[in-house]
């Protein structure tokens, strides 16, 4: 009996014990997320200040001295009495601090990455490339620091001719003057001169890249501490944060009072659709499908409300624009016919007509003339069916990709 109290005894201090040293060591405050160990380590570090460079002016992340990457640095020295000495630093020069949010085309392997960006073709034509090769007979400028990764990035594109510039203001002149036809450039760092100027986006280089991150330095217990708080606070805070300040930058860039600000969040905004996969569909009575995921993320960064109307046809839809029923709808229809002025955005998706065939029906087929005197299905009152129209190609079509789908036939090509 004495041998098992003994036993007994031994297990619960050694309970006790491994209860403290996961308190100790593994337990996480709740709101830092950082264990006694590594509050300890702050409290040990107080009287050193780190020092933090912060590039300068990045839209939305840095701008006028506010932005997400302030909201950050402010959250995690109230959380967990960290301290930062805030040194800036110019975008496009070399930055001294050990620790420092930088834009980069070479990510790190222990960088934190806030934004994923990419360069991109811009001009004042409003139109949406395929290929950079449909502006080889065109002169494109570009920055000389950046001349030498568009080169190679570009390497299979012979024909393209490029015209250097020292700085970003000397080429955005020549794009005013028209001294060029469009630049390549990192788009989310010159976000403000693409709306300042009414510019568009032609052509997204996907695979070359400019990402903001957060680069840490050689202290691994400070690195940690940065690493935990940072996924806490994204998962947490930087999608309102992100938001706030994209649809704040863009009045202030834009002039735009507060009367008129208050005048654009309180209105209700109407969008009109017809059913048709994957773009637009209602399941369950709620709007899903990729243009829905695009009108989401809008209605978040202009914290704006959206209300959806769906209609039988594009007949329908167009004639409610144009009778003012509608604010916007997504153009994927033949039938533009408009009694007001319009502005049309550079179109998102790269549109290309696709020939399908059963597998028993296979046929090369290279142009739209080739599918003369053919079997064909498509989508009336669409782009497509436009197309086929003006080729006086004839079809069989129907309301909607889905009624399409349900109606096969194998002797016919989509």
């Amino acid at each position: 009996m004495k041998k098992l109290i003994t036993i007994i005894s031994t297990i619960l201090i050694l309970f006790i014990i491994g209860i403290g040293t996961y308190t100790l060591f593994f337990k996480e405050d709740k709101n830092s997320t950082l264990t006694i160990m590594e509050k300890q380590w702050i409290e040990d570090n107080k009287n050193n200040i780190i020092d933090l460079g912060i590039v300068n002016n990045v839209p939305v992340f840095n701008y006028n001295g506010e932005g997400v990457i302030f909201d950050f640095i402010e959250d995690i020295e109230e959380n967990t009495g960290l301290e930062f000495n805030k040194i800036s630093y110019a975008y496009g020069k070399e930055n001294s601090s050990e620790y420092a949010f930088v834009l980069t085309d070479e990510v790190e392997k222990d960088d934190i990455i806030l934004y994923k960006g990419n360069y991109a073709l811009i001009s004042s034509n409003n139109k949406r490339y395929d290929s950079i090769n449909e502006f080889e007979s065109k002169v494109i400028g570009v920055i000389k620091d950046d001349l030498e990764k568009i080169n190679y990035y570009l390497s299979d594109n012979g024909n393209l001719s490029f015209k250097t510039y020292n700085n970003k203001d000397k080429l955005m002149e020549a794009l005013k003057n028209n001294d060029i036809e469009g630049a390549i450039i990192p788009k989310f760092a010159y976000l403000d001169d693409i709306v300042e100027n009414n510019l568009y986006i032609n052509y997204n280089l996907q695979a070359l890249e400019e990402t903001l991150v957060l680069r840490l330095g050689d202290t691994s217990k400070l690195n940690t501490i940065i690493n935990k708080y940072f996924e806490k606070w994204y998962n947490e805070s930087y999608s309102k944060s992100y938001s706030n300040h994209f649809s704040n930058y863009y009045y202030e860039i834009n002039n735009i009072s507060d009367d008129s600000k208050v005048n654009f969040k309180s209105k209700q905004y109407k969008f009109g659709f017809v059913s048709n996969a994957p773009y637009n569909q209602l399941v369950n009575g709620k709007l899903v499908g990729i243009n829905n995921e695009i009108i989401k993320d809008f209605a978040t960064i202009s914290d704006v409300e959206i209300k959806y109307y769906e209609y039988e046809n594009s007949d329908e839809l167009i004639k409610n624009f144009n009778n003012n029923k509608l604010d916007f709808y997504f153009n994927t229809y033949s039938n533009e016919e408009y009694e007001m002025d319009v502005l049309e955005t550079v179109s998102i998706f790269k549109e290309e007509i696709v020939v399908l065939s059963n597998n028993d029906n296979r046929q090369e087929i290279d142009t739209l003339s080739a599918l003369k005197n053919k079997k064909i299905m498509t989508v009336k009152n669409s782009k497509i069916s436009k197309e086929l129209d003006s080729k006086e190609i004839e079809y069989k079509g129907y309301k909607t990709v889905d009624d399409l789908l349900n109606n096969l036939k194998n002797d016919y090509l989509v």
